[in-house]
């Protein structure tokens, strides 16, 4: 059993065990270039994308980048998602609204003891989902709801 100094060493690691489980099992040649910006990765062909399908790809993979970097996207950016990713789409709905859950239960809490608990069990469930879970919308996962943390530490730090 390996040990981990934290979750992001963990994440990285799951990843990329991910994407040599795929080189080996000859989904992908070792030649191939994997599509960092896909799920563990798709092959692409510049030649067969036509112009059109390059722009989507292309505004695609801003988004995602702009999601890595922890910006909240806008109300344009979640309407292209909904007609060309609604996977993606889906999973950032389900983001914000696990957000939303958690500041109220952070702000709900009556003490210090009480908002560390639910800061582990929150830590516990995002852990116990990475099996489930794309490693890179983990890490997206991961990030916000410590924004979400940040956000309320002040409230946090003036309750007994």
């Amino acid at each position: 059993m390996e040990i981990y100094s934290n979750v992001y060493q963990y994440l990285k690691q799951n990843r990329m065990e991910g994407l040599l489980g795929l080189k080996k099992s000859g989904v992908y040649q070792w030649t191939d270039k994997l599509d960092a910006n896909g799920p563990l990765g798709k092959v692409l062909s510049a030649g067969m994308l036509g112009s059109e399908d390059k722009a989507v790809k292309e505004k695609l993979a801003k988004i995602r980048a702009k999601l890595r970097s922890g910006a909240r996207l806008t109300g344009e950016e979640k309407n292209f998602l909904q007609t060309h990713d609604p996977q993606l789409y889906r999973k950032i709905t389900a983001l914000e609204k696990e957000e939303a859950a958690y500041e109220e239960r952070l702000k709900k809490c009556s003490t210090r003891d009480e908002a560390e608990r639910a800061k582990t069990e929150k830590l516990g469930q995002i852990a116990a989902d990475l099996k489930q879970e794309d490693p890179e919308f983990s890490m997206l996962r991961l990030t916000r709801m410590q924004d979400v943390e940040k956000k309320t530490a002040i409230a946090l730090s003036r309750k007994p």
